[in-house]
């Protein structure tokens, strides 16, 4: 879906306003923080709706287990592979003050479970992958090993997640992580509004919906809470069909780059922030030409790495398991 290309776009710009025109300025103690950049993170917020809609549509299409996550590791491992090479080398070359890894950290983010092994991230913005392989484990898991208990949890989970959160329930970050406990309402949102695209809204989804808003009023507040319900407006906008007027070229095109350029903006984009500050720009042209650059090489990363690499992967790999 185009649309969905174009709320890929807004998230992966929402996210880089952050990096680059707040979270720079705060790591680095520059003078160049645009305030209402801060609220740029919840990007990442858009990112797991719509992972959500599109992993659900993927898993009711998918014939096996194995089949899907051939499709998954197809999708997101060789451009993931490339961005952890990538920095770990130019950071190892040129520093970066704070992201600097060991090599044992850079081997373990291979795997993309260093957070769960208890190693560092080569670059932050993985954290939200570890969130991202968690989601399609559990979901993968219950619709279709165990598809027969997936309605049932599909119900009960929402409201476990809303009485942790009006409980205000203490745990440990990993416990919070492995069952998905900040973020679980927003992939769940996403696998309603898919149900609704799909017209197969079934009352149980909309009371799952309802809950898992009422989870988010919980989560977040001001401006936050009201960004993250503009953005469940958008989804239900996309899933209703009359999300057209979102589908302007230059979105559509960002958003189809949006997964490279999500991978290698952040200590890539400070790298040259910070090198090329001593000329003297604006911050505003700065960041446009840091930005640029990131684009450019995103656009590379698709087309020769991404896309490619996927269609190999499934072609050797994707049929065996269809069955």
């Amino acid at each position: 879906m185009i649309e969905l290309d174009a709320l890929r776009g807004i998230a992966v710009l929402l996210v880089v306003f952050y990096h680059y025109c707040y979270r720079y300025a705060e790591l680095y103690n520059t003078e160049v923080s645009v305030g209402v950049a801060r609220y740029g993170h919840l990007g990442v917020e858009l990112f797991f709706l719509i992972s959500g809609f599109v992993i659900f549509y993927s898993l009711l299409h998918a014939k096996s287990l194995q089949q899907f996550w051939v499709g998954r590791i197809a999708r997101i491992m060789p451009a993931y592979w490339l961005s952890v090479v990538l920095i770990y080398a130019v950071i190892s070359m040129v520093g970066l003050e704070g992201r600097t890894v060991g090599l044992g950290d850079f081997i373990a983010n291979l795997s993309l479970l260093q957070e769960y092994l208890g190693f560092k991230h080569v670059d932050g913005v993985y954290w939200s992958l570890t969130i991202e392989i968690t989601f399609y484990f559990w979901v993968s898991l219950f619709m279709i090993r165990y598809r027969q208990y997936a309605q049932y949890l599909f119900l009960v989970y929402p409201v476990i997640l809303l009485a942790v959160q009006m409980c205000d329930l203490d745990m440990s970050r990993k416990i919070e992580k492995l069952f998905l406990v900040e973020y679980g309402s927003l992939f769940v949102a996403g696998i309603c509004y898919s149900n609704l695209h799909q017209k197969n809204m079934s009352k149980s989804s909309l009371f799952v919906l309802l809950i898992c808003v009422l989870v988010n009023t919980f989560q977040y507040v001001g401006i936050e809470l009201m960004t993250v319900l503009f953005f469940h407006f958008l989804m239900l906008i996309v899933s209703l069909g009359k999300g057209s007027f979102l589908s302007l070229k230059p979105l559509t095109y960002i958003g189809g780059l949006s997964y490279s350029i999500y991978l290698i903006h952040q200590n890539m984009g400070y790298i040259l922030l910070d090198n090329l500050s001593v000329i003297g720009f604006p911050h505003w042209l700065l960041t446009t030409v840091v930005f640029s650059v990131v684009v450019l090489v995103a656009h590379f990363m698709v087309k020769y790495v991404e896309k490619p690499s996927r269609k190999l992967i499934i072609q050797k790999f994707g049929k065996q398991y269809a069955s």
